[in-house]
């Protein structure tokens, strides 16, 4: 198993729910699914949706959401953990 490429969708312009957010990842995880990549044929993913609450710093924020991931990632493929 190899490790992909990371990256953040900020979603904050859309005033995104946590339930506009799981659709979202439910989408972008279909589009890959049906999409043949060429010499690999398909890959998986897996994403960690959190929210910044308040006045929270950003550094807390961006390590809850990087826990997500990883435990998306350690739960196995093709899912979203949500923090």
């Amino acid at each position: 198993m190899q490790d992909g490429e990371g990256g953040i969708y900020n979603t904050s312009n859309l005033k995104t729910s946590k339930e506009k957010a799981i659709i979202i990842a439910e989408d972008i995880m279909s589009s890959l699914s049906l999409y043949q990549f060429p010499e690999i044929n398909k890959i998986t993913i897996s994403i960690g949706i959190s929210s910044l609450n308040g006045k929270e710093r950003l550094q807390t924020f961006l390590k809850r959401l990087d826990n997500a991931l990883y435990k998306a990632k350690k739960e196995g493929r093709n899912r979203f953990i949500i923090l």
